[in-house]
C-alpha cells in the first residue's frame, strides 16, 4: 500500500510543474538556512554570513529551479 502511494506521489511530481516548483522552493529554503547556520557556527560574522549565504543561495536556486522544474541542462 505504501509503495502504491509513493508511486502516485512520484508520478504527480513528475507530471505537474507546480508541484516540482514547490518542492524546489522548499529545498532552496532549507539550503539557505543550513548554509547561514553553518557559516555562523564556524564563527563568521553574521553580516558576512548573510551576504555569502544569499549569494550562494541565489546561485543554488537558479540551478535547481532550471534543472529540476524546467528540465534545462
Amino acid at each position: 500500500m505504501y509503495i502504491l502511494k509513493k508511486a502516485k506521489l512520484v508520478n504527480l511530481i513528475k507530471k505537474h510543474k507546480f508541484a516540482r516548483f514547490l518542492l524546489v522552493g522548499a529545498l532552496n529554503t532549507l539550503f539557505g538556512y543550513f548554509l547561514y547556520g553553518s557559516l555562523i557556527l564556524i564563527g563568521l560574522n553574521y553580516k558576512y554570513a548573510v551576504l555569502l549565504a544569499t549569494i550562494l543561495g541565489v546561485l543554488f536556486n537558479f540551478q535547481t529551479t532550471g534543472r529540476l522544474v524546467f528540465g534545462l541542462s
